[in-house]
């Protein structure tokens, strides 16, 4: 049986860096969506996704950890987004942060006197 390589196969094994890479773009992505209740989820996000985006080299196919680098990254730019835009509209409603904090304020003060009655 004669050995013949085979040139045709377009699946190459992946490079350290670019594994490395992918694998902090996946950590960067959970981290990302972690942070979101802290409001730095867009920094983490972003870094995430710039790493999955260079851990893909020169080739032209995304690997299979680059694919869940990119997603995990984009979920945790959007929950961030989100946050910031629900922030501003809320803070529009209200006039400004001084206005939703006494509201927020008198709410738990009914709120809490309410439940001392039960």
């Amino acid at each position: 049986m004669d050995f013949q390589p085979n040139y045709n196969n377009p699946s190459q094994p992946e490079d350290k860096s670019s594994a490395t890479m992918a694998f902090a773009s996946i950590m960067f992505g959970i981290i990302s969506i972690v942070a979101s209740c802290f409001g730095t989820s867009l920094i983490f996000g972003s870094i995430g996704l710039i790493l999955a985006l260079l851990s893909r080299g020169g080739s032209n196919a995304y690997p299979k950890n680059t694919v869940i680098g990119l997603i995990v990254n984009s979920i945790g730019i959007f929950i961030g987004a989100m946050m910031v835009i629900i922030t501003i509209i809320t803070i529009a409603s209200f006039g400004s942060i001084d206005n939703f904090m006494n509201a927020a304020q008198t709410y738990l003060d009914n709120y809490y006197s309410t439940l001392g009655s039960m």
